[in-house]
C-alpha cells in the first residue's frame, strides 16, 4: 500500500501555478532577448547609415580638392573660373589613360546641385575646348540639402590678408577675372533618415587652397 502511494506521488504532474510560473519567466526572457536583439539591430542600421554619409563627404571634398589643386589659369586676360554660390566652373589638369600610359590632359569641370544631387560634369582633352559632345554629368553624392562655396580674395586696404565673398570673379573686378581665388570654402549639408523616420542632416565644411590661386 505504502509503496503504490508512493509511486502515485512521483507520477504526479506539474501544478497549474508552476506552469504560469514557467510561462511567465520564458516569457521574460523572450521579451528581454527580442528587445535587445531589436535595439542591437537599430544601432547597427544607425551607425551603418552614419558611416555612409561620412564616406560620401570624405568622398566627395576628396574628389573636389584634386580638381581644385589642379585648376590653371586658362588666359592672362580670362582666367575661365566661374565661382557661384552653389556651383563651380573651371579649367584644370585631370590625369588620363591613353594606350595603356598615364597621360596628363586638360579638362573642363562644373560642379553644380541639380535637384537634391551634386553632379559632376568634366569635358577632357578636345572636348574641353570645343565641348562638341555632352558628357554624362556624374552624380557625385546624393540626398544635398545645400551645398555653399566662397572664395578668397586678397584684402586691399585692411589688417587682414584676405577675405571670402560669395562669386568669383567680383562683378565688375578685372583683376579677379585674369586669376584664381586663393582658396574656397565648401559647406555640405546631406540628409538622412533618422529614428522614427524623422529626417536629419550632417553638416561638412572644408577650406580648399589653390596652388595657383592670386597668381
Amino acid at each position: 500500500m505504502h509503496a503504490a502511494a508512493r509511486i502515485r506521488q512521483q507520477q504526479k504532474g506539474f501544478t497549474l501555478v508552476e506552469l504560469l510560473v514557467v510561462v511567465s519567466i520564458v516569457s521574460l526572457i523572450g521579451v528581454g532577448l527580442y528587445s535587445a536583439f531589436h535595439t542591437g539591430l537599430l544601432s547597427y542600421r544607425k551607425i551603418d547609415a552614419t558611416s555612409q554619409i561620412y564616406q560620401n563627404g570624405r568622398i566627395t571634398f576628396q574628389r573636389l580638392q584634386r580638381d581644385l589643386a589642379n585648376a590653371l589659369i586658362w588666359h592672362p586676360e580670362d582666367s575661365k573660373f566661374i565661382g557661384q554660390a552653389t556651383a563651380l566652373d573651371f579649367f584644370g589638369v585631370t590625369d588620363d589613360y591613353h594606350e595603356g600610359n598615364l597621360t596628363h590632359t586638360i579638362c573642363h569641370t562644373r560642379y553644380e546641385l541639380t535637384g537634391g544631387v551634386l553632379e559632376r560634369t568634366c569635358f577632357m582633352g578636345l572636348e574641353a575646348l570645343t565641348q562638341s559632345s555632352t558628357p554624362v554629368a556624374q552624380k557625385f553624392c546624393d540626398n544635398v540639402k545645400e551645398i555653399s562655396f566662397q572664395y578668397a580674395a586678397k584684402a586691399v586696404d585692411t589688417d587682414i590678408s584676405y577675405q571670402w565673398q560669395n562669386a568669383w570673379p567680383r562683378e565688375n573686378s578685372e583683376g579677379q577675372m585674369k586669376t584664381l581665388p586663393l582658396a574656397v570654402k565648401v559647406k555640405l549639408v546631406i540628409a538622412h533618415q533618422g529614428e522614427q523616420g524623422r529626417e536629419e542632416t550632417a553638416e561638412f565644411n572644408t577650406i580648399i587652397p589653390l596652388p595657383l590661386g592670386g597668381q
